[in-house]
């Protein structure tokens, strides 16, 4: 391993808030410069330019260590990294500890009652427990809040930010898993306030505070939880600005921040870049936007193709497993398009819209705002409504047959006109989140011969696995939202493969839509899923790595120390050699030094006292202090002395024949 050497011009030093590191040069690296480089890069280390440095959070240092010992570049390291790196690993190594005995405590406690967490869910609570920031991606329906839940420190303050739908989930699991915890909701932006230790506090996004509101200090140690975290991807939305000041409050308690979501990447990469700004884990992950944008090969938009090292990156701050992979015995999961007729008037109104921007191809291209987007967005409410006779006529085969059916759509008529319906409920955003929970409830229970709803309002947080088919009268514009709701059924408690019917309208807008929404599921399979890892893994453990860095370092400020002793013995000995001594102790500092003998006691003494006598500096020729030719050089030198900065053995020299030049003022040495 290559520490501390006299070539070692990389310092690394603790910024203020000791959260981050601030990495420098002290010389010129020469042709070492590109592996210094390199391993900032590979690190996602930020360049500063008005503070000329490289920046990145402390967690990334044990891995920059690495890459620059990797490239043969010398680090000096402050004590102080040393001291915060040792601080760091031995909490995350106490609450991994605690965490494993909440693990085995929860499951003895539950055994009775069936609940016992999958090997994949105890992986889950191993990675995240230690953690500041960090992102729990798991596929929908794996348990993510379960695992979040029993993270958790011991006797913690907890904070969680959840739709409103979520509520009485946070609710029901915190029961269940953390009856420590007690569970206080929220009423209103005037309710909010932070947690008490042992307290967990649930916070509607709706009830947030506003961004001006004074919610007072956080407390010490707070853990912030941002559930279904990608609903805060806008980073102009209130919301978004309300939790951002939330999460600041958060770190400078010296808190922590994890985010939840099994969708963080909805639609375009702007949207993981967003996510991961809001956790703040975008540095530690990709560095800058411009090596985000390398990465993410984000110019060639729809047609994108990310780089391999995107998932290894995710995976420095993101924990992401598919049922696929961890839940091999959950049944698979089927997709079909149902190709439909639909009236002339909608055919017609297809027609029109696909002449006036311009052809199918214009698709390609739209985005929310623009004009023709309003185009393509009414006429997708009418092909909903155009879809309904379809909707209705499976939903008569399936009550005929007794096999329960979820449908849901993106539009209101094919759902409204299922209300009504004997032995159906119908879920919307109107629906009060009690009478959803009790729709869900029902439906699970039997009570039900089936259950509709908008994907905004039924396409989260709840569970219909009673049901192996639901069918899509219209899909979302975001590929992520609608796997989403397909996994409303497809989830723990699903004991039969599932069907997804998509309707589709035989149209050319409509079907070219459709293939819109699969290209776009490329560019998750390509980042988030190919980041996904095996049931029981818990990447590096965080303190050991942690562990190894602090002592890494300790091993660097020693070296410094020992180099700075022997640079300055060496020093000492330069300034020294050929200077004649009475036996004395001569004060040395850096290529300066104190008097050697009672003839130099003798010189510097003349000197001040010359000094002293001459405060006009030579101007009225009055007979004491120096003449003008040594008067300022003379007032220099003793200036010089008065500071503690010493004289050069040069400066040794010219002072004694100055001082000579002065028998009648000053004497003569002895």
């Amino acid at each position: 391993m290559s520490h501390v050497n006299a070539a070692a011009l990389v310092k690394i030093e603790l910024d203020p808030q000791g959260e981050t590191v601030k990495v420098s040069l002290t010389g010129h690296l020469g042709p070492a410069f590109p592996a210094f480089r390199a391993a900032c890069i590979a690190v996602g280390a930020r360049y500063v330019p008005e503070e000329k440095c490289n920046r990145l959070p402390l967690g990334g240092l044990p891995q920059l260590l690495q890459e620059l010992d990797k490239g043969g570049v010398g680090a000096a390291v402050d004590a102080a990294v040393a001291s915060r790196l040792a601080e760091e690993a031995g909490e995350a190594q106490r609450l991994l500890a605690e965490g494993r005995e909440r693990l085995r405590a929860s499951e003895a406690r539950l055994e009775g009652k069936g609940n016992i967490l999958r090997p994949y869910q105890r992986s889950g609570v191993e990675w995240l427990a230690p953690r500041r920031r960090a992102l729990l991606a798991d596929d929908m329906g794996l348990g993510k809040t379960v695992q979040a839940l029993v993270a958790l420190p011991d006797g913690s303050a907890t904070l969680v930010v959840v739709p409103a739908c979520a509520v009485g989930v946070w609710r029901r699991i915190a029961a269940d898993w953390r009856p420590d915890l007690r569970v206080v909701v929220t009423a209103g932006r005037e309710g909010f306030r932070w947690p008490d230790a042992g307290e967990l506090v649930v916070v509607t996004l709706g009830s947030l505070p506003r961004p001006e509101d004074a919610v007072g200090m956080a407390p010490t140690g707070v853990v912030l939880v941002l559930d279904e975290a990608h609903q805060l991807k806008s980073r102009q939305s209130l919301r978004r600005r309300s939790v951002e000041g939330l999460r600041m409050q958060v770190l400078a308690a010296r808190g922590r921040v994890w985010l939840v979501t099994g969708t963080p990447l909805l639609n375009r990469a702007g949207e993981l870049e967003s996510i991961l700004r809001l956790g703040g884990l975008f540095e530690e992950a990709f560095g800058t936007k411009d090596q985000f944008a390398r990465l993410m090969d984000v110019r060639r938009g729809p047609d994108c193709e990310p780089s391999p090292e995107v998932a290894d990156r995710l995976r420095r701050v993101m924990l992401r497993r598919r049922k696929v992979e961890v839940l091999p015995e959950l049944p698979p999961k089927v997709r079909e398009d149902h190709l439909v007729q639909v009236d002339r008037a909608t055919v017609e109104a297809c027609d029109e819209v696909v002449a006036a921007i311009g052809g199918i191809e214009a698709l390609d291209g739209l985005k929310p705002g623009m004009p023709d987007f309003e185009r393509i967005s009414a006429v997708r409410a009418l092909l909903a409504a155009a879809k309904t006779p379809a909707v209705l006529e499976i939903a008569d085969e399936h009550d005929e047959s007794g096999e329960p059916l979820v449908v849901m759509a993106d539009h209101l008529v094919p759902v409204r006109a299922l209300a009504g319906r004997e032995g159906w409920a119908v879920v919307t955003g109107e629906t009060p989140a009690e009478e959803r929970s009790r729709a869900e409830a029902d439906f699970q229970a039997g009570k039900l011969r089936g259950i509709a709803g908008t994907i905004g309002a039924l396409g989260v947080a709840v569970t219909l696995t009673r049901a192996r088919r639901l069918v899509l009268a219209s899909t979302a514009w975001t590929p992520g939202i609608n796997t989403q709701a397909e996994d409303r059924i497809c989830r723990i408690g699903q004991d039969r493969g599932t069907l997804i019917t998509r309707i589709v309208a035989d149209h050319a807008l409509d079907r070219r839509m459709t293939e819109i929404l699969t290209q776009k599921q490329r560019l998750l399979d390509a980042t988030i899923e190919a980041s996904a890892v095996e049931a029981g893994y818990v990447g590096d453990a965080v303190g050991d790595q942690l562990a190894k860095a602090a002592e890494d370092a300790a091993r660097r400020v020693q070296d410094l120390t020992q180099l700075a002793a022997r640079q300055a013995e060496d020093q000492r000995e330069s300034v020294l050699r050929g200077v004649e001594t009475d036996g004395r102790e001569v004060q040395v500092v850096g290529f300066r030094r104190g008097p050697a003998t009672a003839a130099e006691d003798w010189v510097r003494d003349a000197i001040l006292r010359l000094a002293g006598m001459d405060p006009d500096g030579a101007r009225v020729l009055n007979g004491v202090g120096f003449n003008r030719l040594d008067t300022n050089i003379g007032r220099s030198l003793a200036e010089q002395m008065r500071d503690g900065k010493l004289w050069s053995s040069k400066q040794w020299e010219v002072a004694g024949k100055i001082a000579r030049r002065y028998p009648a003022q000053v004497g003569r040495p002895s």
